[in-house]
């Protein structure tokens, strides 16, 4: 694999998990958005700061998952 597809298949990686975050955040009824890419706050933008802790939960369920 060139020095290219690594790229190409790190940031598709990066795409899909950042979607699977949106998705699972929003079947969790917290508000967010994908933000732009350049932006140096992250990927995601959450409306409210009151979901922190429902948005750490849904992280660590990605989490789990991924990693069993």
């Amino acid at each position: 694999m060139s020095a290219e597809d690594q790229i190409i298949a790190k940031l598709q990686l990066h795409r899909d998990i950042k979607n699977l975050t949106i998705q699972e955040l929003q079947n969790a009824n917290i508000t967010c958005q994908e933000t732009s890419f350049t932006d140096p706050k992250g990927d995601i933008a959450i409306a409210s700061s009151k979901d922190t802790s429902k948005v750490q939960e849904v992280i660590r369920q990605i989490q789990k998952r991924a990693n069993s």
